[in-house]
Formats: structure tokens, sequence, C-alpha cells
């Protein structure tokens, strides 16, 4: 893994403009952080684990093992993964890229045309999932739990369509509705979905916070004289600060 370049406005840098800010465009950092940090890092590493569970599961019982028919379901536990993924991941990557953005290990993303309540949704969503966050009250943290448990699960509902139905569509395409022969097929499966759907999670909630964050902090009005500060112009919106 390379070096982390901490990219700051101040710095001598191609993606800012004469005036300091930031140009509309993918730091080679961010394609570095969202592609192989956070993608490829995370379908390794589930794909792994997904693998084990699924030994642990299938390679124990002496029931057959079926895409759709129950108990050994991998429709079913494939369904479960994607909701228990969104969440784990919701709960462990949002904290660490919130954490990042506040040590400027990484640059936040700019929306092209944000808008009043897109701005509110992601404001509030980055100042509420990071729960390693010092210095906050315990009711405090226990309520940023909860509330990136359910924005976890909630991006399970927006994943589950694409990545349960593309995953299981093509498990049914080759062994059909019923039994998947002895073997490794299973592990294998869940090998490769659960890793992919990791992933794919993991660079969701990357991208988001990523935007979020840039979101929150993109510029203030100043209470003395009500010129608008850019965030280019100070070094996080107050709300947002230096706490990690």
């Amino acid at each position: 893994m390379p070096p982390i370049v901490k990219e700051r406005p101040g710095n001598v840098d191609p993606h800012y403009d004469a005036s300091g800010r930031r140009r509309r465009v993918l730091t080679t950092r961010q394609i570095i952080y969202l592609g192989i940090q956070q993608f490829l890092i995370n379908t390794i590493v589930a794909g792994g684990i997904n693998f084990g569970i699924a030994t642990a599961m299938y390679r124990t019982t002496s029931q057959t093992i079926n895409v759709w028919p129950f108990p050994n379901t991998l429709a079913g536990d494939a369904c479960v993964t994607v909701f228990i993924t969104g969440i784990l991941i919701w709960l462990t990557t949002a904290s660490m890229v919130i954490r990042d953005l506040r040590l400027h290990n990484i640059t936040p993303i700019p929306l092209v045309k944000p808008n009043g309540r897109i701005h509110d949704a992601l404001r509030w969503m980055v100042t509420n999932s990071s729960i390693i966050e010092r210095g906050i009250p315990f009711k405090t943290r226990i309520l940023r739990v909860f509330v990136t448990v359910v924005q976890g699960a909630l991006l399970g509902v927006v994943l589950f369509g694409p990545v349960w139905g593309i995953g299981v569509g093509i498990l049914s395409g080759i062994y059909g509705c019923c039994t998947v022969p002895n073997g490794w097929a299973a592990e294998v499966f869940k090998l490769i979905f659960g890793g992919i759907d990791a992933g794919i999670t993991a660079f969701a909630v990357s991208l988001l916070m990523l935007l979020a964050y840039e979101e929150g902090s993109q510029q203030r009005v100043d209470g003395a004289n009500g010129e608008r500060v850019g965030s280019d112009e100070i070094d996080h919106d107050p709300v947002l600060s230096s706490r990690v």
C-alpha cells in the first residue's frame, strides 16, 4: 500500500484552481482510496470470512444444500448476508472514512449541483455516522450506533435488488431451483458473493461519506459580517471539527 499523502487545500496541487478551490474531479488518491482501500480490500477480507462461515455451515451437515428450498437455502443465506454486510460495513467503514477526512488523509468530493434537501440529508448523515469520535456523551454514542445500524439496513435494502438479484440469478441459472451438488460449490458461491457484496457496500458507504463531508463543510456564513467563507478558507465546519 503506498504511503498516505495528506491533501490539503494550501498545497500546490493540480486539482486546485487559481483561487484555491478544488476542481470537481476525482484525484488519484481518491481513486486509490475508493477502489483499492475500500472496494478491493473489503472484497478480499469479506470473501475469506464468508468462505469460512460457509465451510462451517455446509461441510458439517448431512442435509442437501439447495438454491431455494429450506432449510439449507443459498438464496436465503445470501439475503441475510446483504443486510448483515450493510450494517457491519456502515458501523466500521463510515467511522474510519470520517476519521480519514478529519485527519486530511483523504479529501472530500463536492456535489456538482447540491440543493437544500440533499445538503441537510448528507450533513445529518456524516454528523451521525461516526461512532468512534472522542469526547461525545455515552447516550449520543449509543444513539449514533442505532442510527448507523438503521442506515446500514437501509443501504442493504437499496443494494438488495441488484446484488442479491444478480448473484442468486446466476446461481439459479447454473443449478436451477433445487439441489446444489456436493463439493465446494456453496462455499465458493459465498466467497464470491460475500466478497463482492462487501466491496460494493464499502465503496458505496465511502463515496457517501466523501460526498456528505464536503456538503456538510462546504461553506459557512460568518456571523459577524455575513460573508460566505468557502471550505478551502477554513479547516472544517465547527460541527464536524477536529474531534477524531
